[in-house]
């Protein structure tokens, strides 16, 4: 009997040390996953974003027209004219 008693015994702790790898495989696979789909999301937003109309700028003709240090107004945020 005491033999059957030991094989229980050792099966029980490989049992519990494949569940425990399993599990802590699992929690690495999640936490890969979560940075994968953040990844995605970003790159989904990136693409959206290209595919957008432009805004034009406001007397902006060309990306060579914008003076460094000096502010470029938006079409929002241009004054009205008087």
């Amino acid at each position: 009997m005491e033999e059957v008693e030991t094989f229980v015994a050792k099966g029980r702790e490989q049992a519990e040390t494949r569940i425990n790898a399993l599990n802590a495989e699992a929690e690495n696979l999640w936490a890969r996953l979560a940075k994968v789909e953040a990844a995605s999301a970003r790159w989904k937003a990136f693409a959206t974003a290209l595919d957008a109309p432009a805004v034009p700028v406001l007397g902006v003709e060309k990306a060579g027209d914008v003076v460094p240090g000096e502010p470029v107004l938006s079409p929002a945020a241009a004054p009205e004219p008087k």
